[in-house]
């Protein structure tokens, strides 16, 4: 039986997919023009409205995030946050925030608008080069299709919010900082107080895209690549390193623990299309005899080295450390501007195409779940 909130979101889907094929198939600079700025538009909306709407009240992250919330709207001073607790800088945040509103869900409408302005931030750190307005925004179109429904991205915008909002930051902060302006670099230590171990991750993976050849990048990308379905490595940890760690040992004895963290089909059907596929046609439409193209800038080159870095740690992590998939929240938007930026036309309008589709399948599955 359908639902009003089917009706609206199978209408948003129908719209977005009406967006694509106008932007793609159009020639007239006009209408072109217009429905890219109507694109853009929609698919916020229908984000913001899909965020802002949906249960999440069977998730404990998100149940902690608005118990956190709430205690600092009530703590008083802003003395009574101890630097010595769990990552303080979020606190910090938290309690300035609830001075512009105490209500944990007027937050999570603020969190959809920075995610939107995050993403604006991307594109114009790495396409405004090109001085044209309408360069930008086609992009900017392509990449919030893309990417604002992604399954897994979905999960960490709410279960993961510290994480997320510090992985953002860090990510402005390189740009910025590959472009020789180093004012953000300020923010630093607030990051860091923010989320620790997703700080300390960031800059790990920054020293490995920065010391590790592009070549091996690459061959260890399409080891990872074929590695994923067999889950060869999976056997190598388990059976030969993890049996010799206490802590890794007592998780894959327990037969509950094992069930829950493993990597389906399903996981990694998700994997494929959401992370695989694109990374492959990234790869083939930026290097040649495993270097880059002389059309890849410099900066371009370090990000992409970043992008191919991370997802090779977690295409052989994925299997035995279900954690490892916050890799992925540094390089879904690296990844997929660099599908439009790079790729054939045709190649962005099929995958762009593809995602609506996925993205549909995401909402549909949680429709029950909105609070309407």
């Amino acid at each position: 039986m359908f639902t009003f909130p089917m009706v609206i979101f199978f209408l948003f889907i129908c719209i977005q997919l009406t967006n694509v094929h106008v932007v793609k198939f159009v020639k007239d600079n006009t209408i072109n023009h217009a429905f890219i700025v109507f694109g853009i538009v929609t698919i916020s909306i229908q984000f913001i409205l899909y965020i802002n709407v949906i249960d999440n009240s069977y998730s404990d992250d998100l149940l902690q995030y608005r118990s956190w919330y709430d205690r600092m709207a009530r703590i008083g001073d802003i003395s009574n946050i101890k630097l010595d607790d769990k990552d303080p800088g979020f606190s910090i945040l938290l309690y300035f925030m609830s001075y512009i509103t105490d209500s944990f869900d007027e937050f999570l409408l603020i969190l959809s608008i920075y995610i939107l302005g995050f993403n604006i931030f991307i594109v114009k750190g790495l396409v405004a080069r090109n001085n044209l307005v309408k360069h930008q925004l086609y992009v900017l179109f392509f990449l919030l299709t893309i990417i604002l429904f992604n399954r897994i991205v979905l999960g960490h915008y709410t279960n993961t919010i510290r994480s997320f909002i510090a992985s953002s930051i860090l990510i402005c902060i390189y740009i910025k900082y590959l472009d020789r302006r180093y004012f953000l670099i300020l923010l630093i230590p607030a990051v860091f107080l923010i989320h620790k171990y997703q700080f300390l991750l960031f800059f790990v993976l920054i020293l490995i895209s920065r010391f590790v050849p592009v070549k091996l990048l690459l061959i260890s990308a399409v080891i990872g690549i074929v590695n994923l379905p067999f889950g060869l490595f999976e056997k190598i940890l388990t059976d030969y390193i993890f049996e010799y760690i206490d802590v890794f040992k007592a998780i894959y004895s327990s037969r509950i623990l094992t069930e829950e963290m493993r990597f389906t089909w399903s996981r990694k059907l998700q994997v494929i299309s959401l992370l695989i596929i694109p990374l492959i046609y990234v790869m083939r439409a930026t290097t040649k005899d495993w270097c880059f193209l002389d059309i890849v800038s410099v900066i371009d080159q370090k990000l992409l080295k970043l992008v191919i870095a991370t997802s090779v740690i977690f295409l052989f992590l994925a299997d035995v450390l279900p954690v490892s998939e916050r890799l992925l929240i540094f390089i879904f938007p690296l990844l997929y501007l660099y599908l439009i930026k790079y790729c054939r036309s045709n190649v962005v309008y099929g995958y762009t195409l593809l995602s609506v589709l996925l993205g549909g399948v995401a909402i549909f599955r949680n429709i029950n779940d909105l609070v309407v």
